[in-house]
């Protein structure tokens, strides 16, 4: 498993606002994510099959087979989109997470303290 990934780590995070802010993860029912699920090893099985169909294609190419080409395609097109997925699943849960009660409201002069070294 790739050490980089962090989308497990930000799902739990994201557990953890969603306790604090609702009690309870299962009173939201517009999660896109499931939390049950590992998303670094699901982020990995989507890349894999991605990487796979590119594999394909190069192949398809490489023998001047043009209906395995086309067959490549459209798998890259349908592995495209289902990472395409994964992350419009984070966004809508973001969307959700941040529709829910209790939030500040950000000043318009807030600007991220230095201490967390993020540049914009």
């Amino acid at each position: 498993m790739n050490d980089k990934l962090k989308f497990e780590k930000m799902k739990n995070i994201f557990s953890e606002i969603l306790i604090e802010k609702l009690g309870d993860l299962s009173e939201s029912d517009d999660l896109a994510i499931n939390y049950k699920r590992n998303m670094d090893e699901k982020f990995q099985t989507r890349l894999n099959l991605l990487n796979q169909a590119i594999n394909f294609l190069d192949n398809a190419r490489s023998e001047k087979d043009e209906l395995a080409t086309q067959t490549a395609l459209l798998i890259l097109r349908s592995q495209s989109m289902g990472l395409a997925d994964f992350f419009n699943a984070i966004v809508n849960d973001i969307e959700s997470i941040l529709n829910k009660p209790k939030w500040i409201e950000i000043p318009e002069d807030y600007k991220i303290p230095e201490h967390y070294n993020f540049n914009e």
